[in-house]
């Protein structure tokens, strides 16, 4: 997909810049082993594992759930929910990297993390989930 910048209005980048606020490390004692090229690793959108970590608690998710990471991108919101969430996480992306499972098993995951190269508007699963006995 391309996009033609031409149009759009020129930004002041430092004037945004004074509008984000400090993260509070503290609140996210889980990431504290990570660093900060561990949490934005891969990272294509904005959030990374902050906003994972956010989502996992909002969801209140619990060791043995399923999670659909659908677009995971690099996959590592997926092996972070599985390591820190012990959910069994079907990560999903047209273009996975062929890394995620290798990465996966030197996580200690590779049993949680499933890795499914498709497309998000044709996902290859029957309406009846396959990973019901997971």
């Amino acid at each position: 997909m391309k996009f033609d910048l031409a149009s759009w209005p020129a930004v002041d980048l430092q004037r945004v810049r004074y509008t984000f606020q400090e993260v509070p490390l503290s609140a996210y004692a889980d990431l504290a082993s990570y660093g900060r090229a561990g949490i934005h690793e891969g990272l294509q959108g904005q959030g990374g594992l902050f906003l994972a970590r956010d989502m996992a608690q909002l969801l209140a998710l619990r060791h043995g759930m399923r999670v659909l990471d659908l677009g995971c991108g690099y996959g590592a919101t997926a092996l972070y929910l599985a390591k820190n969430f012990g959910v069994h996480v079907i990560a999903v992306d047209e273009e996975l990297p062929a890394s995620l499972a290798k990465r996966a098993a030197h996580s200690g995951v590779g049993e949680l993390v499933s890795a499914v190269s498709a497309d998000a508007k044709a996902l290859p699963f029957p309406s009846s989930l396959p990973y019901a006995n997971m």
